[in-house]
């Protein structure tokens, strides 16, 4: 399981303000630091972190725009061959 649900994907790939959590603890925490540290979203490392995040988001509409931009920059150069070689990973990780 990854943080890289087709969801994330989805909505990174349109420029959406995007927070992402895993529920599976340390599991998933170099997935999660390489969102954050890349700045293409809003990680809540706990449940409790969620709604700030959202909130963060909501209030501070430079910062919304800044990850979406981010995000939609970093995929759109993205290619295929790539994206396929993450979800092969990620299924190896499972």
């Amino acid at each position: 399981m990854s943080v890289f649900g087709i969801s994330t994907i989805e909505a990174l790939r349109a420029g959406l303000p995007t927070v992402v959590y895993s529920p599976y603890g340390d599991r998933d925490k170099e997935q999660l630091q390489s969102l954050e540290q890349a700045g293409v979203a809003e990680v809540a490392w706990q449940t409790d972190d969620i709604a700030d995040r959202i909130t963060r988001l909501w209030r501070e509409p430079e910062l919304a725009g800044k990850r979406a931009d981010v995000a939609w920059e970093r995929l759109q150069r993205a290619n295929g061959d790539r994206f396929v070689a993450v979800v092969q990973r990620c299924g190896e990780q499972t």
